[in-house]
């Protein structure tokens, strides 16, 4: 069955807007635990200077 061009344009479906997309979403969740790690590692940091504690 072959579509015509008039039936082309009628298709509906996916996203139109790249706010909604899976790979958006998946961008910003990995950018927060990026900034969640940074800040747990430089907070560890100081608690070792702080306390002179070293492993």
């Amino acid at each position: 069955m072959k579509l015509k061009n008039n039936d082309l344009i009628k298709i509906e479906g996916g996203t139109t807007t790249s706010y909604t997309s899976a790979s958006f979403i998946s961008a910003i969740t990995r950018s927060l635990n990026l900034i969640l790690d940074l800040g747990r590692s430089i907070g560890t940091a100081f608690n070792r200077i702080i306390n002179n504690k070293k492993c």
